[in-house]
């Protein structure tokens, strides 16, 4: 059994605890909103009506949501069947630049049949998927953000957002930059225009952040909030140290958790424009602060 399926960026463990139920079955019980449950349903239909294939290299992979136990209303508690497997964040972390090619082209296969299915997964991060290999089948585990169904595909401009609001930073915390660019790459247009409006900035970090680099405003520019993405983006990149990968991510992470959103954003400003090994330097430093 892989209990190290909760080793993983941004796991909080007061909310999640395995159990077992009264006939014998593991179960993952999850604190969360009756948003979520609704979300999980409605994908489980979804999927129902859209059934999802993926290549990964020369075999076909099988795509669901996690198998629902039950709502427990009264303590608003998600029970959903404990998934046997690997963990894609661990996969991105223990496989060579090489190895996990296969996965990439798998991702980026799977953002392009989402949106032509009309379904936005606000969850999409590789730490909310589980890799059976004996089932050959993807299970997705996360449905707190908001998600949308949709009856045929989804627009461009729309799409880019979709990707770049939160996708692509988790992405970004295991992926080189050419394998950014060639999963990303023709996703992130510039179609675009406009405004957004700070109370539709639905993160912490990047609203503080946004606010941090541009002033305090009650709207801004898209080009203001591309620049924030790309920077929470270039900031998670994992980059080399004496032939190891460091995975700033691992320490950002700690920062924002222990110290508040604030302390992550001044973190973002001081790291934004040093270059690698001052910047390894810098983060090492912090991580002392915030043990």
């Amino acid at each position: 059994m892989n209990m190290n399926i909760f080793n993983v960026l941004s796991f909080d463990p007061n909310r999640i605890k395995l159990d077992i139920v009264q006939d014998g079955r593991l179960v993952v019980r999850k604190i969360t909103s009756a948003t979520e449950y609704r979300n999980i349903m409605k994908a489980h239909k979804h999927f129902a009506k859209y059934p999802l294939e993926l290549s990964l290299g020369c075999i076909r992979v099988s795509l669901i949501p996690a198998p629902v136990i039950g709502w427990d209303e009264s303590n608003s508690v998600l029970i959903t069947e404990f998934i046997k497997g690997d963990n894609l964040e661990h996969i991105l972390r223990e496989h060579s630049h090489i190895q996990r090619r296969d996965w990439i082209v798998l991702f980026k296969q799977l953002f392009s049949k989402l949106r032509l299915s009309g379904f936005l997964w606000g969850d999409f991060a590789p730490r909310n998927m589980i890799f059976s290999k004996e089932k050959l089948q993807i299970t997705i585990i996360d449905f707190e953000r908001e998600q949308i169904f949709r009856d045929g595909g989804i627009k461009t401009a729309f799409f880019s957002r979709y990707v770049r609001n939160y996708s692509r930073e988790e992405f970004s915390c295991f992926l080189l930059k050419d394998e950014q660019e060639f999963l990303f790459g023709e996703f992130l247009t510039k179609e675009a225009q406009g405004c957004i409006p700070i109370s539709e900035i639905p993160y912490r970090r990047k609203k503080v952040l946004i606010s941090l680099l541009f002033g305090n405003k009650e709207a801004y520019s898209m080009e203001e909030v591309e620049e924030v993405e790309d920077i929470m983006a270039d900031i998670a990149t994992p980059f080399l140290v004496e032939n190891a990968l460091f995975y700033p991510m691992d320490i950002l992470d700690r920062i924002g958790s222990k110290g508040g959103v604030m302390a992550y954003a001044r973190t973002a400003k001081r790291i934004k424009d040093i270059e690698a090994k001052e910047r390894f330097n810098e983060l090492n430093k912090l991580a002392k602060e915030y043990q």
